[in-house]
């Protein structure tokens, strides 16, 4: 299976750097880190892709929730999506490399807000997951609300560190570099329709699957060291 061209995104260049424009975040303002310029951040990595520009890395980013900060790398349009919040370089650790700089964008608006632990969330079916309040595993992110089950499943996926649905694989596709192209094969798969993925972050492998995780034994949802778990949202 190819991948998927990424959807719903037009990218706007403005005064040497970026605005994005989505369905997700509306205008969104890609701005450069001076503190962090020539500077590559070395914790936090979600993941890493190759992009043309600063502005097109964004629309990839405004994806995720949890993305607040990206680098990228000029020349190689090397692009990397990070989950840490960036203040100071002592605040954090980074290694110095000319033409790799940080910027900070916006991500999709979260309803539910952000949190420390799973107790600050105080919407219905939600948990803390990555700094965001989230709808939990047992349920699907719906217009505001968290629900078991879809009438029609969108392209947008909430994503659960180390966690993977056992036994449940439809579909496999090897060589699947990011997780994102891994949430793109499941929003573009024909042949069933798929809900939910696991994404094998050490040798790149993506598990797809047309079963809800609510709709599964309990014990095949599993704590894990090598998958990230993949939901799908509504449309």
């Amino acid at each position: 299976m190819t991948r998927r061209d990424l959807p719903l995104l037009l990218l706007i260049t403005c005064g040497g750097f970026g605005v994005v424009r989505s369905t997700a975040c509306g205008v969104c303002p890609v701005v450069p880190l001076p503190f962090f310029q020539n500077k590559r951040v070395s914790v936090g990595v979600l993941w890493t892709k190759e992009t043309t520009s600063p502005a097109e890395c964004a629309t990839h980013c405004s994806r995720f929730g949890v993305i607040r900060y990206f680098g990228f790398k000029d020349g190689s349009g090397e692009c990397v999506a990070y989950t840490v919040p960036l203040t100071t370089p002592a605040a954090t650790k980074y290694v110095d490399e000319s033409g790799f700089n940080m910027y900070s964008t916006c991500a999709p608006v979260n309803p539910f807000g952000s949190c420390v632990s799973s107790s600050d969330c105080t919407g219905a079916e939600t948990t803390c997951n990555d700094g965001q309040c989230v709808c939990d595993m047992m349920h699907v992110y719906s217009h505001g609300n968290c629900v078991q089950g879809c009438s029609t499943y969108g392209s947008e996926f909430t994503t659960f560190r180390n966690k993977d649905l056992y036994e449940h694989n439809d579909k496999f596709v090897g060589n699947v570099p990011t997780i994102e192209m891994c949430m793109d094969l499941c929003s573009a798969e024909t042949n069933f329709l798929c809900i939910t993925a696991d994404y094998d972050f050490t040798y790149h492998g993506c598990y797809l699957s047309k079963t809800a995780w609510y709709d599964a034994p309990s014990h095949m949802i599993q704590d894990s060291t090598l998958y990230h778990g993949i939901i799908r949202n509504c449309a």
